[in-house]
C-alpha cells in the first residue's frame, strides 16, 4: 500500500452502519482512522478543535440538524474541512441526489444491502481516498 494513514470522518447515528463503514474501509486495504460522530455538534467540534479528514461521510438523517445545514456549515469552514464530502444514505431518491450534488457533495452512496454492493462501495471509497478516477458512476 501507499504507507499513508487516512482520516475518515463519519456522521452517522446508527452503530451497525458505522461498523459496516469500518469494514468497507478495511476492505480498501488502506490504513485508516475512523472518527464517528452521532450528531452535528460533536462533528463540528472535532473540526473547530483542529481535527482533520481525508474523507467525510454523512448520513442524510443526522440528529440535531438537517444534512443540508451540515453541508452548508462544512462549506463555510472550508479552511478547516478540506476533504471530499460523501452522502452515505439508505435513500436512493433522485431529488436528494440532485440537491446534494448542487450543494457540493462529491458522491452519493446508497448504503449497501449485500456483499457485491459492499465491494463496490469499498472500491469507491478507495478511489476517493487515493484521488483516483472512478471508472463507473456508482452514485
Amino acid at each position: 500500500m501507499d504507507g499513508r494513514r487516512y482520516s475518515i470522518v463519519l456522521v452517522e447515528d446508527n452503530e451497525g452502519d458505522t461498523r459496516l463503514v469500518d469494514e468497507m474501509l478495511v476492505d480498501t486495504g488502506l490504513e485508516h482512522d475512523l472518527y464517528w460522530f452521532k450528531d452535528a455538534p460533536s462533528f463540528e467540534r472535532f473540526f473547530s478543535e483542529g481535527g482533520r479528514a481525508d474523507l467525510v461521510l454523512i448520513d442524510l438523517n443526522v440528529p440535531g440538524t438537517s444534512v443540508h445545514d451540515l453541508i452548508s456549515t462544512i462549506k463555510r469552514r472550508a479552511g478547516e474541512v478540506d476533504a471530499p464530502i460523501v452522502a452515505y444514505t439508505g435513500s436512493s431518491s433522485p431529488e436528494d441526489m440532485v440537491r446534494l450534488r448542487e450543494e457540493g457533495v462529491e458522491r452519493y452512496l446508497v448504503k449497501p444491502m449485500g456483499l457485491e454492493e459492499m465491494e463496490k462501495t469499498s472500491a469507491v471509497l478507495r478511489e476517493l481516498l487515493l484521488d483516483e478516477k472512478v471508472t463507473a458512476d456508482r452514485s
